[in-house]
């Protein structure tokens, strides 16, 4: 079962890029037709920024090095529905002061649970 990421909000102003992937077929007179690439054609993907205490931002970078972009998580996106995610790297951690660093990554959604 995969493990539920930790349950930091990321900054405000998140971005989400939906992307579709389609497939299509052209045709010599200018006619072309399109479909699916599979039934989870839609991508989904999550800039996201995290502004914490130095000790949250370090459990973040655990909880990402530990799947290693590899092992998917589950991951709550602000107004959505639970879903399984993976993460490829991260930017930082940057101290942003005494108390606080930032640490910017991306979410992939993924379907193979």
């Amino acid at each position: 079962m995969a493990e539920l990421f930790p349950a930091f909000e990321p900054r405000r102003g998140l971005k989400p890029k939906v992307k579709y992937r389609v497939r299509t077929l052209q045709f010599g007179d200018g006619y072309s037709q399109r479909t699916h690439d599979g039934i989870n054609s839609r991508e989904d993907v999550y800039p996201l920024t995290f502004t914490l205490p130095h000790a949250d931002i370090e459990t973040i970078k655990q909880f990402i090095d530990v799947r290693a972009g590899v092992v998917p998580f589950l991951w709550v996106p602000p107004g959505e529905a639970q879903a399984a995610f993976v993460c490829n790297g991260f930017t930082g951690p940057i101290k942003m002061g005494p108390t606080h660093s930032e640490l910017t990554c991306t979410f992939n959604r993924v379907f193979d649970l």
